[in-house]
């Protein structure tokens, strides 16, 4: 876009950023862009530095489930192959079942991915949450809302926990934006000395 004399009117920036690589135990890159105004421009913008992650089971409520039994509604012979499979994996591989390993239990047999203490990406199609092999269970609802950066806590649901999933699942990474838009209004002048 030119401003009206001809010029650029902004600068623009983009780049692939990990939620994994700011802060939260989510692998979920996505393409960032950020256009700045020219004549806003007080300093030079550059995205945030990837800073650690805590452990994903400090995200997962208290309490072990090891005697689930993998029955129910939304069970099905994919996700027990799955299931069964990495967990194969694991123990031939010299892991631990009781390491937090996620499994992404609704994919086909071909395209499943398997975690050790972050989670596969959350998408509105894994509404229901990925499976976690050391809980014996899925991931509910607030977990996967705190793996995206919202407080389960303070937010206010009007829909049905399917709807909610399929929303969590489209949702941008709240801990990625907020760093982005901590940079961006700084670099436009915006923020308080």
């Amino acid at each position: 876009i030119k401003a009206p004399d001809g010029s650029r009117a902004y600068k623009v920036f983009h780049k692939v950023l990990n939620t994994k690589d700011h802060g939260l135990p989510h692998s979920r890159p996505r393409w960032y862009c950020v256009g700045i105004r020219e004549d806003a421009a007080r300093t030079s913008f550059e995205f945030p530095e990837p800073v650690s992650c805590p452990s994903i089971d400090s995200f997962f409520d208290d309490g072990s489930t090891k005697e689930i039994v993998h029955k129910g509604p939304d069970v099905n012979k994919t996700m027990l192959s799955n299931i069964e499979s990495a967990q194969s994996r694991i123990l031939k591989s010299g892991g631990s079942l009781s390491d937090p390993y996620i499994l992404d239990c609704d994919a086909g047999t071909n395209n499943v991915t398997c975690t050790r203490d972050y989670s596969p990406c959350i998408t509105r199609s894994r509404n229901r949450g990925h499976w976690l092999l050391h809980k014996n269970r899925r991931m509910n609802i607030s977990e996967m809302m705190r793996l995206q950066g919202i407080n389960p806590a303070k937010f206010k649901v009007d829909v049905s926990e399917g709807i909610l999933g399929q929303q969590i699942g489209n949702a941008m990474s709240v801990n990625v934006i907020e760093r982005i838009l901590n940079r961006s209004l700084q670099a436009a002048g915006l923020t308080r000395k």
